[in-house]
């Protein structure tokens, strides 16, 4: 009877313990429904078709939602449009703009450094699309990736409202069928990305 009792009692310790962390994981992992929207700017450079044959910088939106929250962890999606005129005609012949497509996971670690300011460091991944066009007339799409690293620096007007400005860096990598010799050049290329825009917490 000693025994079952002392085993009744390590078995409630257990359990309340289990308890315990279940209800710490439940807390610590949230259902959201953060929204941001944003006017984005890249300025491309490299030896690489988007730098050198566009007058950069290239102008654009994008819109984000983020859904899960781990502890101070946001995960989410966006999805950003933006142009950027072509200067070398040399190489793209007709095209006078490439419009830019992109759909990429988001994830941001939100850092508070005073009651009003976040810091939030923030890492992309995601699918890639460059359109070809002159007026109405389309010359064609190229595919490929981007991945980025950032920051968001968040200045909170309410609880409910956010401003914001991001700063980051993109790798874009494409697929173009050309010739051996080109293929780095329009295979590859970077930006520096200067997004501001506005974030809404509804949840």
């Amino acid at each position: 009877m000693k025994y079952l009792a002392q085993i009744m009692f390590l078995f409630s310790i257990a359990t309340a313990w289990s308890q315990k962390q279940e209800d710490k994981t439940e807390k610590d992992f949230k259902i959201i429904a953060d929204i941001n929207v944003a006017g984005t700017s890249n300025v491309f450079f490299g030896n690489n078709y988007l730098a050198k044959g566009h007058k950069n910088p290239s102008l654009g939106v994008n819109i984000s939602l983020y859904v899960f929250q781990y502890k101070n962890i946001k995960f989410g999606g966006t999805l950003e449009k933006s142009s950027v005129n072509v200067s070398d005609i040399t190489i793209g012949g007709n095209i006078k703009k490439s419009n830019i497509n992109s759909a990429y996971i988001s994830v941001l670690n939100d850092i508070k450094i005073s009651k009003r300011f976040v810091l939030s460091p923030d890492f992309t991944a995601g699918f890639l699309q460059i359109r070809q066009k002159n007026g109405a007339k389309f010359y064609g799409s190229q595919y490929g990736y981007r991945i980025g690293l950032g920051v968001d620096l968040n200045y909170k007007l309410s609880n409910d409202v956010v401003i914001f400005s991001n700063v980051g860096y993109n790798r874009y990598i494409l697929d173009v069928q050309t010739s051996d010799e080109y293929k780095k050049y329009f295979n590859n290329s970077n930006s520096v990305n200067l997004n501001f825009g506005f974030k809404f917490i509804t949840l």
